[in-house]
């Protein structure tokens, strides 16, 4: 952001043949996570001048409140440029912002509300410490979100009129018709009117990985329907735990995947458990989120990362390049799935379920127990094979542009060593079993030829 008149810093996005070559096939060199997250700063930044434009363009009620944030947003971004970017990089900015600017631009105007930009310029100035005053939307049901830090919950004499956030750098007050309220620091968590945005921390040294818990925020994670709303004490110091020994077994045991959740992962969202299984899920409109429902396990919870986090790349992929071209209606057969996908949706599931044969490609090394050890074998050689057979299927599509072309070849070449791993009989033949199976209760479901 240059000015309140400016759409901000934008960087040249170019992704080579080489880059491409590199995200396809897993590792390597150059490291292609830095291009990723700088597609995705500048994606948010156009939203949010968007927001600015299209609240004007409607002359919406709340267009000075969102003008306003854009201008101390400017402003603190000369100072304090890392606080700025904790917020906007935050997954539920990014959903609002898309939301809003939707809702603005349809016929008639949907009900959103552009000037939550304010609330989102306060949450920067709150970590930035640095000295602000700008007024804030009305509340919702009694409350006001600060993306990234939690929500304040409201005395009923603060709900009549004009909301003021003010701080002097190190104290930060309310002010509205029911005089002032002190806003708790960020290290009192427990304050009866504050619902705090836990953060986990693991490992130390060169790799950390910090995951913001948000159960919060209204726009966490959005078109989900079990997102849970709240969550008692002890079932959210359970998922902590869970979340922070899941992200300590990355970091211990596979360090690649740890790195990128590291630089790509910012919040994760509880879902409600379905009734078999487990879902996790990540969004495309909430870039840098994972939902999920609580796990098993450890190990549960660490597969859900590698395998969402394959998802956050390939997002940030082809939010830059386009893979497939249109291809209407045309559905087809995943391994993974009991519906048909679209071709952009089965190159997804294929680059996903690299990922999670990569993880039990190195998890099964680290088993002694039998029963664990076979498992782990079945689940390699079962996702190892899905994901090659998909992948020889997508090279003959010719919905593929030149990057998705170059992208599948690549993943075919991670996928060739992984074919060339050893799995024991027993396990080759179980996940042949599984596989079949799939199979022929998807072509009995639709009842037609799968590829």
């Amino acid at each position: 952001m240059k000015s309140a008149n400016d759409p901000g810093n934008l960087d040249m996005h170019v992704v080579t043949d080489q880059m491409l070559q590199v995200i396809g096939r897993g590792g390597g060199s150059p490291d292609p996570i830095p291009m990723l997250i700088a597609g995705q700063r500048s994606k948010q930044r156009l939203l949010l001048r968007a927001v600015i434009d299209s609240a004007a363009a409607v002359d919406h009620i709340e267009m000075q409140m969102a003008t306003d944030g854009y201008r101390l947003l400017t402003q603190l971004e000369h100072f304090a440029s890392d606080a700025v970017e904790r917020v906007l990089r935050y997954p539920a900015v990014g959903a609002w912002a898309l939301h809003t600017v939707l809702g603005l631009q349809s016929k008639p105007p949907a009900a959103v509300s552009p000037g939550r930009l304010a609330t989102v310029a306060a949450a920067a100035a709150i970590h930035a410490a640095l000295p602000c005053e700008i007024e804030l939307p009305p509340p919702v049901a009694g409350a006001i979100e600060f993306p990234s830090l939690g929500r304040l919950y409201l005395p009923e004499n603060f709900l009549a009129g004009p909301l003021w956030l003010r701080s002097d750098g190190k104290t930060v007050e309310l002010l509205g018709p029911g005089g002032c309220l002190a806003l708790p620091s960020r290290s009192e968590s427990e304050a009866s009117n504050w619902l705090t945005i836990p953060i986990i921390t693991a490992g130390q040294g060169s790799l950390q990985i910090a995951v913001a818990f948000d159960f919060v925020d209204p726009c966490r994670f959005p078109g989900h329907r079990g997102v849970l709303e709240s969550l008692p004490k002890s079932e959210l110091e359970r998922w902590l735990r869970r979340l922070t020994r899941a992200c300590n077994l990355l970091i211990r045991h596979h360090h690649e995947t740890a790195r990128e959740v590291a630089a790509l992962i910012v919040a994760v969202t509880p879902l409600a458990r379905p009734s078999q299984g487990q879902v996790s899920a990540s969004s495309r409109r909430a870039f840098g989120s994972i939902a999920l429902s609580l796990p098993a396990d450890d190990v549960s919870l660490a597969l859900a990362l590698a395998h969402e986090v394959q998802h956050a790349k390939l997002s940030a992929l082809m939010d830059l390049v386009p893979l497939v071209s249109a291809t209407g209606r045309d559905r087809f057969y995943a391994p993974w799935r009991e519906d048909a996908r679209p071709l952009a949706g089965l190159l997804q599931g294929v680059y996903a379920h690299i990922g999670i044969a990569e993880f039990w490609r190195h998890h099964r090394l680290l088993l002694r127990e039998p029963a664990e050890m076979h498992r782990a074998h079945t689940e390699f050689a079962r996702w190892r094979d899905a994901a090659a057979s998909c992948v020889r299927f997508l090279s003959e599509r010719p919905e593929l542009t030149k990057g998705g072309r170059l992208f599948t070849a690549a993943m075919a070449g991670r996928l060739s060593t992984l074919l060339s791993d050893f799995v024991p009989v027993a396990a080759q033949e179980d996940a042949d079993r599984a596989a079949k199976e799939h199979r022929e209760r998807w072509l009995h479901r639709h009842g037609r030829t799968a590829q």
